[in-house]
């Protein structure tokens, strides 16, 4: 069976310089490591003072064009939180059949790599970048082209079988123990009344892995931003319940504003979703780290 990440084109180390010295001279020459490779594209530090991005997938073309739409506006927004703003938009080429970016190189290690006491230390600037995101206008954000949810994070009939299928892939690979520790989540979110309409411009996909934190421990950047959309306020806040302890998510609450039972469920649900996933990938990957990373985060997400 072939996983979701499995990539249908990967970029070399080679052909990342050659696309690039062929589309912009002025790299030359360029000097491409590879420091990443996610669900959708490849990433290359080049020069020591870029990210390009390549896709692995058809799927992520127009995420990395929906990226280049939005961020420059978003960048001028005084987010608590960096962001990477394109600045070269490689076009598709006999080399290389889809568009690809360059964005200025934002330092930093991947936030699951904190400990719960540092995590503590970026509290309030995560809920100002919450917060922040989630108040940019939607119809801005519209005229800018972003979509609504494409693809259901929330459409239960969908997703819940999934996310138990994730489960108990999870115990059969002896990653979690006690599946019906999800039981009291997994069996009640599903009658949680949805808002009638997208409540705010969101990330999409927040994750440990698309945080980054600086020398300090703390969270300095926000990256990956192919699935921002106009959706759910619950498909960013599921991240503050899988890093963050409950003292942590009340302060970030007290500056973000409060939440409502229904969007606190459907926050704790996906951060179990996203987090399953996250713990079977590591798996598959043999990142050890990343494993013990995503189960700590079903732990978070779990406690009330």
């Amino acid at each position: 069976m072939t996983e979701p990440w499995t990539a249908e084109r990967l970029v070399s180390e080679s052909l990342a310089q050659e696309l690039i010295q062929i589309q912009f001279p002025e790299l030359r020459p360029a000097r491409a490591q590879l420091i990443g490779e996610g669900f959708d594209n490849m990433v290359y530090r080049v020069n020591e003072r870029y990210v390009f991005r390549f896709p692995r997938r058809s799927i992520a073309v127009q995420l990395l064009e929906r990226e280049c739409t939005l961020l420059p506006e978003l960048g001028r927004s005084s987010l608590a939180l960096d962001i990477p703003l394109p600045i070269f938009e490689g076009t598709a080429s006999p080399e290389f059949p889809w568009p690809f970016v360059g964005y200025g190189f934002l330092n930093g290690v991947p936030a699951y790599t904190l400990s719960l006491e540092q995590r503590m230390l970026s509290v309030e600037r995560l809920a100002e970048f919450v917060k922040s995101l989630h108040r940019f206008p939607l119809d801005q954000a519209a005229k800018l082209g972003a979509s609504y949810d494409t693809i259901g994070r929330f459409d239960f009939p969908v997703r819940l079988p999934k996310t138990m299928e994730n489960r108990d892939k999870a115990v059969a690979l002896g990653l979690w123990g006690d599946a019906a520790a999800f039981n009291p989540i997994l069996e009640n979110v599903n009658r949680c009344p949805l808002p009638p309409q997208a409540e705010a411009l969101v990330h999409g996909d927040l994750h440990f892995r698309n945080l980054l934190a600086d020398g300090h421990g703390e969270l300095s950047s926000v990256i990956d931003w192919g699935d921002v959309h106009m959706g759910y306020r619950a498909t960013d806040l599921g991240f503050v319940y899988g890093f963050l302890p409950p003292e942590g998510r009340t302060r970030f609450f007290s500056i973000y504003g409060k939440i409502d039972e229904p969007t606190r469920l459907l926050s704790r649900y996906r951060s179990i979703h996203i987090n399953l996933f996250q713990l079977i990938y590591g798996h598959d990957k043999g990142d050890r780290p990343l494993v013990e990373a995503a189960r700590q985060s079903l732990l978070l997400a779990l406690e009330p």
